[in-house]
């Protein structure tokens, strides 16, 4: 008689967890969830911390399992921004727009977006990245009053585009020198929430013009890959109306000032 094997009781939801296929293409393959010895889940930020070693293996906690046959996604290559659309952006004279990609690389903005969102014109190109303005600008929660909602939103809007494009490898990068630069990040990226930019409401804080309470609307770019026009509006009337017709005229007047000629 051979002797009887002991195995450890497997609860269902565990067995479940454990083999069933991930139901979405950005959820984390369950053979990587973490468990302490009792069963208890671990919580995001020590799965990020016990788990992942590298960015890339953090980078492929997004990635959605290849299937046999599959060939690599299309990279986030080739995104050229249209002039025209440029041009579009630039005329809208008394809202902040700007122009997008699932990176939240900023391709394009007007100059009332430049002037309460960030300083885009002096920023160098890999900088001009909503992401990296969030997590690793260390004045981010000062400017954006709803960081923690930005913050969640923007990891959100990440994973979907790893969804799209796993082996995108700008993003890859970015995803990597995020989750070295900002424990928020990591525990965030963890947590498998994903986003789509849509709508909402939006706060700034702007030295000259103190708290502004903005609304914004997206609009998907015809004919380009995952280019999204942002712009932000402010109630007819209200004070933040009001700031941005002051930003508006401090920019125009800027411009005019640059644009005229020396004496």
């Amino acid at each position: 008689m051979r002797p009887r094997v002991w195995k450890a009781p497997v609860k269902p939801a565990a067995r479940a967890a454990r083999c069933a296929p991930a139901t979405s293409p950005w959820t984390a393959c369950p053979a990587i969830r973490v468990a302490e010895p009792e069963g208890r889940p671990l919580p995001p930020s020590r799965v990020a911390v016990s788990v992942v070693s590298s960015p890339a293996a953090l980078y492929d906690l997004a990635r959605p399992p290849r299937r046999p046959g599959a060939t690599a996604a299309v990279t986030g290559r080739g995104e050229a921004l249209r002039p025209a659309l440029r041009q579009v952006v630039e005329a809208i004279p008394s809202a902040p727009a700007v122009i997008m990609n699932d990176r939240n690389d900023v391709l394009a903005r007007n100059p009332l977006a430049a002037a309460l969102i960030a300083d885009f014109p002096n920023l160098a190109a890999r900088e001009r990245n909503m992401a990296r303005r969030i997590f690793l600008d260390p004045d981010a929660p000062r400017i954006h009053l709803d960081w923690d909602e930005s913050a969640r939103t923007t990891v959100g809007i990440l994973r979907m585009a790893a969804g799209r494009r796993p082996h995108d490898p700008e993003l890859v990068r970015l995803v990597g020198e995020l989750s070295l630069g900002s424990e928020t990040f990591r525990t965030l990226w963890a947590g498998h929430h994903v986003h789509e930019k849509t709508h909402g409401p939006k706060r700034f804080r702007h030295p000259a013009v103190g708290d502004v309470t903005l609304n914004y609307e997206t609009f998907q770019v015809p004919g380009a890959a995952h280019q999204l026009l942002v712009i932000y509006t402010a109630p007819p009337g209200s004070p933040a109306e009001e700031a941005l017709n002051f930003l508006a005229s401090f920019t125009a007047e800027s411009r005019t000032e640059e644009s005229s000629p020396k004496p």
